[in-house]
């Protein structure tokens, strides 16, 4: 049965496996480095107060995520995307 809920920082390793995923296939995102663990856990802990992610598991396997705002570059200030 499939559940989405908060994302938490144990959901990290998780969450960069299936991003970077997306970088290998080139069907997902613009971004050509990989994410580490390390890295995401920084994500949800800096916008988890005003953008919280959310994940989707199956019986405790997290299937998918979603976030925003996407980039955190200073060229998209003002701007706001969300990633799914």
């Amino acid at each position: 049965m499939l559940k989405a809920r908060p994302a938490e920082l144990r959901d990290a390793a998780a969450i960069a496996e299936i991003y970077n995923q997306g970088i290998d296939e080139r069907i997902a995102t613009f971004e050509t480095e990989h994410r580490t663990t390390s890295s995401v856990e920084g994500l949800l802990g800096a916008r988890a107060a005003r953008y919280p992610a959310v994940v989707v598991e199956d019986e405790h396997r997290v299937l998918g995520f979603a976030w925003s705002p996407g980039v955190a570059r200073r060229e998209w200030r003002g701007t706001c995307h969300t990633s799914v």
